[in-house]
């Protein structure tokens, strides 16, 4: 029996570096309690939400407008909400904030360390990414995560 559903906006994020023995790619491990694919290997990412089209949230992007996005993407509108997603599910599935300050500075790592309290809330709906980024002064630095 096949089972059909319709596919959902979402956002999946990886992250490279380069190293002296080549290019390394990030994955996360999933629990082998979830009901999809566990154990599995994957790339931070999922589902678009309701918090990643907020206003406040598109305020707080460096360098692409929602226009140049969604065009990108081939889309009316809204196509700055999938840079947010995946820097938001980055943050909560992982732990890598993928953030600047308003010059386009990365977050020093300390830093991003110290603001792993605010991943419980935003993982459980309590608190929005918009919120994170506002409290702390920070950006989602768009040219940084390129669509492919």
């Amino acid at each position: 029996m096949s089972v059909k559903s319709e596919p959902r906006p979402a956002a999946t994020i990886i992250l490279l570096r380069d190293t002296m023995s080549g290019p390394e790619a990030f994955m996360l491990q999933r629990t082998r309690s979830a009901a999809f694919l566990p154990g599995a290997y994957v790339f931070p990412g999922g589902a678009l939400d309701a918090t990643d089209r907020d206003p406040r949230a598109a305020r707080r992007v460096l360098g692409v407008s929602d226009e140049r996005a969604s065009a990108q993407l081939g889309l009316d509108s809204g196509g700055l909400a999938y840079w947010i997603a995946a820097a938001r599910e980055c943050f909560e599935e992982a732990g890598i904030l993928i953030a600047s300050n308003a010059a386009g500075e990365p977050v020093a790592p300390e830093r991003a360390e110290a603001l792993a309290p605010w991943r419980a809330p935003l993982n459980a709906g309590e608190r929005a990414f918009a919120e994170l980024l506002e409290a702390e002064d920070l950006y989602v630095p768009a040219p940084e995560i390129v669509y492919y």
